[in-house]
């Protein structure tokens, strides 16, 4: 069973929170869909923070775990790519 982590952001004080819920959710239906394990403890956000750039909290740490040995995840689950980079050449540098 792969053990997954899972990324959220929602980029502006205009949008909800009630949207890295949803986007968790998400992730989580997929996850069970592949009977794979969405970790709890695994679950990184970032609240009110452009896509834009990469200081950002939550995505430090991810990057920080997935950087670790032993992985605690084997993969990384996003409810759409633009959560983890509005920009694609971001998006490619942040994947060693």
């Amino acid at each position: 069973m792969l053990r997954c982590a899972c990324y959220t952001r929602f980029s502006t004080d205009k949008q909800t929170p009630i949207s890295i819920e949803d986007q968790t959710r998400k992730c989580q239906e997929f996850a069970t869909s592949k009977r794979w394990a969405l970790l709890e403890d695994h679950i990184y956000s970032d609240e009110a923070v452009s896509g834009a750039g990469g200081d950002r909290e939550g995505l430090k740490r991810l990057l920080a775990a997935a950087k670790s040995l032993p992985r605690p995840f084997d993969v990384i689950l996003l409810d759409d790519t633009s959560r983890l980079s509005r920009n694609v050449g971001d998006g490619a540098r942040l994947c060693p």
